[in-house]
């Protein structure tokens, strides 16, 4: 009777393990799947990174000599250029701004300010 319990008792282990054996076989199938999958993802994460890396170098290129226009828009322009009505006298190194004469228009021969 102990050999029949105990064939029956064999018999189950051997049955768990041939389906832990096939449970293993599957995963270490899906691993592999996923393992080709993450090299394939990390290709493109490097590809993008790639074409990232070239476009931020063109956008610097095209961005550059906007940002340093902007940048010395941004600076005051008072000490280069005199102020509207007047005009500097460049003979003489002072910063006195000289008024410009307002122009004479002539309506019907007759001069108006």
């Amino acid at each position: 009777r102990k050999s029949q319990e105990t064939s029956a008792a064999e018999e189950a282990a051997q049955r768990e393990a041939e389906a832990l054996d096939e449970k293993t076989e599957v995963l270490t199938h899906e691993c592999l799947q996923l393992t080709e999958s993450n090299k394939s993802l990390q290709q493109t994460v490097d590809k993008l990174r790639k074409e990232e890396s070239e476009l931020g170098k063109q956008e610097a290129a095209l961005f550059g000599p906007y940002v340093i226009a902007c940048q010395v828009a941004q600076q005051p322009i008072s000490p280069i250029l005199p102020q509207v009505g007047e005009y500097r006298d460049c003979s003489t190194q002072t910063e006195e701004a000289t008024p410009v004469p307002q122009p004479i228009f002539l309506v019907n021969g007759v001069p108006m300010f």
